[in-house]
């Protein structure tokens, strides 16, 4: 499956999991995370990963949640 936030690949049962968004400091978008359980998913339903390593692209792991795409999440919803 293909991921907007995620890279995703395995070897030697260690699942590499890759936050692909460095040049926005993988901040955590509303795809993020609708994507995660769909990822975390395909690695246990693969059933070979033992281990799930997880590393991002970019100076910064993450910046964390990005407070704009919360406001418009909030607005659209009113």
């Amino acid at each position: 499956m293909k991921y907007k936030c995620f890279k995703y690949s395995l070897e030697d049962h260690i699942a590499h999991v890759t936050l692909i968004r460095g040049d926005e400091l993988n901040t955590m978008i509303k795809e993020f995370w609708s994507e995660l359980p769909n990822l975390i998913d395909e690695i246990s339903n693969e059933g070979k990963a033992r281990v799930i390593l997880i590393s991002a692209e970019g100076k910064h792991f993450t910046a964390g949640m990005d407070l704009g795409n919360l406001l418009t999440l909030i607005l659209l919803e009113k």
